[in-house]
């Protein structure tokens, strides 16, 4: 058994050292592929000057990383500097598409740009990859993986020139603004790990955030005098949106550009040896992890995606038609052939890999047995394993069983929102059960170590985060089987009814022993509390009080959760209740006064049939919403009216009968004009 487990480790070791050394390998063949593109068609796919970033980054840095990761002793010294490498050219090759669209707009020319639309997919990507990352430091509860990534992501970022350029000329676009949360993800993590803040770093935050709002302010006037005006009439949207811009911006360049200045900060905290690493089998499992995710979210950008639309670089021969060229055959040249070839067989290394280690997993937790294994679990490992398991349940789909192709097995909590018929709420939901998944991850890696008199307190806030989990956990079996079933009602093609009854099948177990594994925490943190002499045992006297300020707290934040999502409307027409509406009369729905960005949305439905209403909308910029049907309502019928908001709101609604017949003089409502001035 010891033989067999050997032999695996040794083929999971190398596996993952061969798919993050090849990894590199094919953004340097796609830097090749990119300069041949440019000879051969007189033009660029991309910005010639993000093209060269690019290029630079990725031989320079792959010239470092060799160097470093030969200077390495240690199993993790060889592998990191590798997996920066890695982090760094995801973020470049992405930051390369991100800057292109900006760049052209400076009057910078690219001849073959594809039809970029970011929408916020590279803040996403960024914020993605680096929860991944905190992810797995914490995990396994590696210091120097976490600064060595911060590091990468942020001189990627650093050198990013339309990123540099818009926030210059603009400030900080809308689409970037979750970049901002990287340093608190990354620096979050850092807490978990240890990492101590003095006054004095608090005092350089401040100074630091004061210094980029002046400079914010600065440039944005400079470069926009007009703005003087706009914001001193508080009339016009750009008029409102200007502080928040300069505050907004003002965070970007010290904390967000500031990422490598903060890596370097933080070296020395890192230089010490990481606890619970040195293994290899560890190491190998960590790189696997992040260099499949890397890849998995680099896939489209590295190289000619084909199928997946015009988002991405174009295949050879492939015409343009928003710029009416063609892309001459063979512009890739054997860089481009190369890439597509070893694009084919990385896939299979990875997972021949991952397959080799999960099999060493496996040896590994028979030959402790299953007592054994649970108690190497823990109550830390199973937190981080339920963290897992909230951050799977973030709806990445609004309405996941409606879609042809969603995951096969899904996480059904993220149909809450919709199962208590408040589709607003969505938004929070994801929001609230990232948060709580990375609160678990993170509790998990000072419960390993931390034998202080805090271990107790730290152990009773995981169990209350666990506790709620599993609330919701459980609750998701309900929600999501109410939306399937709704969902299949609404299928009318026996196949989608289908596939949508087959994904309940699957998901209803998975999501059950995730469930179950919610309250064995939960059982598993109250033991540890109340057993005599343990090391996290509390008093209980000590339990009552914290579960009073705990309860305090959560009736607070639920006050202050249901005042900051209510709807602010002042009232409808017809009011909740009226009867003997004309056939005739539109729905109008006024709002609180008030400046806002947004205006509601009305969906009407007949109450004996289900059936949405279709008709036409309007209303005035003032804070007015109206609807009228095609052709009136039915005589003498029950309506439910449900009224939306799409920044985060909770849906009011109300319904009205209808009187037999139409009533005189009601004008039907105009089209909704656009807005001259805000409403916040």
């Amino acid at each position: 058994m010891d033989g067999v487990v050997r032999r695996l480790e040794g083929l999971a070791w190398w596996g993952a050292a061969a798919s993050i050394v090849i990894y590199p390998l094919l953004h340097l063949l796609l830097v090749a592929a990119l300069v041949t593109f440019g000879q051969r068609a007189s033009g660029y796919p991309l910005q010639a000057l993000a093209i060269a970033l690019y290029g630079v980054l990725a031989v320079a840095g792959s010239g470092l990383a060799i160097r470093f990761a030969l200077r390495g002793q240690a199993p993790e010294g060889r592998l990191l500097p590798l997996l920066a490498l890695a982090i760094l050219l995801v973020v470049a090759l992405a930051g390369a598409f991100f800057a292109t669209p900006f760049l052209n707009g400076l009057g910078l020319r690219t001849e073959y740009a594809p039809y970029l639309d970011d929408d916020g997919a590279f803040a996403l990507l960024n914020v993605g990859l680096a929860m991944w990352v905190v992810i797995l430091a914490l995990v396994a509860r590696w210091r120097r993986l976490l600064v060595a990534a911060l590091a990468a992501q942020g001189l990627a970022l650093l050198t990013n020139p339309g990123l540099i350029a818009v926030a210059v000329r603009y400030g900080l676009p809308q689409d970037a603004h979750a970049l901002l949360a990287l340093p608190l993800l990354y620096l979050g993590a850092a807490l978990a790990l240890g990492w101590r803040p003095r006054a004095v770093h608090l005092a350089w935050c401040a100074g630091l955030l004061v210094a980029g709002a002046l400079l914010s302010a600065c440039l944005l006037f400079g470069f926009s005098p007009n703005l003087w005006a706009a914001l001193r009439s508080g009339q016009a949207y750009v008029g409102a949106s200007v502080p928040r811009q300069i505050v907004v911006t003002a965070a970007f360049w010290p904390f967000v550009l500031g990422l490598p200045y903060w890596a370097w900060r933080l070296r020395r905290w890192a230089a010490g040896a990481p606890a619970g690493l040195g293994k290899r089998w560890v190491v190998a499992g960590v790189g696997l992890a992040l260099v499949a995710s890397m890849a998995l979210v680099s896939w489209p950008y590295l190289g000619p995606a084909h199928g997946l639309g015009d988002n991405w670089l174009p295949e050879a021969g492939q015409t343009l038609g928003w710029i009416n060229k063609t892309v001459p055959a063979g512009a890739y040249g054997p860089a481009g052939e190369a890439l597509a070839a070893l694009k084919t067989l990385f896939p299979w290394l990875v997972g021949a890999a991952a397959l080799a280690w999960l099999a060493l997993a496996a040896g590994r937790a028979a030959r402790l047995g299953l007592r054994g294994a649970l108690r190497a679990i823990g109550l830390p490992g199973g937190l981080a394993l339920l963290g897992l398991a909230m951050l799977w349940q973030v709806p990445l789909l609004p309405f996941p069983f409606l879609y042809v192709q969603p995951p096969l097995i899904h996480g059904l909590a993220g149909a809450l929102p919709q199962a208590i018929g408040q589709d607003g709420l969505t938004m929070w939901a994801s929001v609230a059960y990232g948060l709580l998944g990375l609160s678990l991850i993170g509790l998990s890696a000072p419960l390993r170590d931390d034998q202080s008199k805090r271990r107790g307190w730290l152990t009773f806030v995981a169990t209350l985060l666990a506790l709620g989990a599993a609330l919701i956990l459980t609750a998701g079996l309900w929600a999501g089987t109410v939306q399937s079933l709704r969902a299949q009602r609404l299928l009318t093609l026996p196949e989608y009814r289908q596939a949508a009854q087959w994904r309940l099948a699957l998901s209803l177990p998975v999501n059950a022993a995730l469930a179950l594994l919610g309250w064995a925490v939960v059982a598993a943190g109250r033991r540890a509390l109340t057993t005599a002499g343990g090391p996290a045992a509390l008093s209980p006297a000590a339990l009552r009080r914290g579960l009073v300020l705990a309860g305090g707290l959560a009736v607070v934040g639920a006050f202050a959760f249901w005042q900051l999502t209510a709807m602010p409307v002042a009232e409808t027409s017809p009011r909740d209740g009226a009867t003997g509406v004309p056939t005739n009369a539109p729905i109008v729905v006024r709002l609180r006064p008030g400046l806002r960005n947004w205006g509601p949305g009305i969906s009407a439905t007949y109450a004996d049939t289900g059936a949405y209403i279709r008709g036409t909308s309007g209303g005035s910029a003032e804070g007015t919403t109206s609807f009228m049907p095609e052709g009136g309502w039915r005589p003498l019928a029950r309506v439910n009216v449900r009224v939306s908001s799409p920044a985060g709101r909770r849906d009011v609604q109300f319904s009205f009968t209808t009187a037999a017949g139409p009533a005189p003089g009601i004008t039907p409502p105009g089209p909704l004009p656009m807005p001259a001035a805000p409403r916040e």
